[in-house]
Formats: C-alpha cells, sequence, structure tokens
C-alpha cells in the first residue's frame, strides 16, 4: 500500500477497513481461558456494557481489587481504573517491594479484541488463580492497574482516535 492509503486506512476512510468487523474476534488463538467460554461479547458491545460487565466481576472481590473514577473520557463517559493489590500488600507494604504492572487497553476504539482478551485475562485471575501457578503468583505477587478501555468513543464508533480526533496511542507527554 501507498503512504497515502495506509493513511486513509489508519484514519477510517479506507473501503477496506470500514469492512473489517471488528468487534468480532478469535480470542481462543490467542488466550485460553480457563472455562473456554468467549461467549458474553459481540460485534455489537458498547463500552458501557464492557465496563458494566467489568465492574460486576471485579465487584465480589473488594479485598483486592478496588475501582477509581478518574474522570471523564473526550466524549463525557466516565474512565475506571481497577487496582489489585494482593492481599498481603496491604499488611507488608513497608517491608517488601511488589512489582506493578500498569495494563492500559482499548487506546484504538476499534481495535476491540484486546479489551475483551483483558476481560477473560481477569476472569482467570479472579476465579481460577487456585488452578494455575501463574495466575495464583500474579495475584499474589503482583500489583495490578488496569484501564481496560480508555478509549469509549472509538470503542463505541469503530474509530481510530477520540472524539477530539486525538490518537491516544501518539499522546503521551515527553
Amino acid at each position: 500500500k501507498s503512504v497515502f492509503e495506509r493513511i486513509n486506512y489508519l484514519e477510517g476512510k479506507s473501503d477496506f477497513r470500514k469492512q473489517i468487523r471488528f468487534g468480532v474476534c478469535a480470542l481462543q488463538q490467542y488466550y485460553n481461558t480457563a472455562d473456554g467460554d468467549y461467549s458474553l461479547f459481540t460485534k455489537n458491545t458498547t463500552s458501557a456494557d464492557y465496563y458494566t460487565a467489568f465492574s460486576d466481576l471485579v465487584n465480589a472481590y473488594s479485598d483486592y481489587c478496588t475501582i477509581t473514577n478518574l474522570g471523564n473520557g473526550s466524549d463525557g463517559t466516565p474512565l475506571y481504573l481497577y487496582d489489585f493489590k494482593p492481599i498481603s500488600f496491604k499488611s507488608v507494604a513497608e517491608l517488601t517491594e511488589i512489582p506493578k504492572i500498569i495494563i492500559i487497553s482499548g487506546q484504538h476504539g476499534f481495535e476491540k479484541c484486546s479489551c475483551y482478551g483483558l476481560y477473560y485475562f481477569v476472569r482467570d485471575l479472579l476465579n481460577n488463580w487456585k488452578n494455575n501457578p501463574t495466575l495464583d503468583y500474579i495475584r499474589n505477587h503482583v500489583h495490578l492497574m488496569i484501564l481496560p478501555c480508555v478509549n469509549r468513543y472509538g470503542f463505541d464508533n469503530l474509530a481510530y482516535k477520540n472524539a477530539n480526533g486525538v490518537n491516544l496511542n501518539r499522546n503521551y507527554s515527553v
């Protein structure tokens, strides 16, 4: 493709890109969830549906996960941070260094697969950690901070950029 065709593709002006059904993806090719169920989300899932599912998932684990409203995104919808701290973190925070991993997903709204995959990973982390040594280690030894969908406008409108026309992946301050 020419540079012009690539720019049009990325900005959503390409007829080819408009034909792609970005809401549908084969997650099982990339992540094997413990129960094999990938049916929660569809191509018509909205960011509100997604955030509701994410919050419903973590609400039962208030001893492990807290939810913080970070304010509103470019379209006025709220953005949330999900903070997963090992239970032992609260009692021995001064004694040990616990690694922190920050996960940001959904910067390009039409790339919904990353958001969905993150949901299924968190579901496994919460529900299946006792059956998987890697998940057990993460749950008990790693502080996770997750922003599951930072471009809600893009998610809802299958757009690369946010409501202000900004590519969030190119807008980090130095």
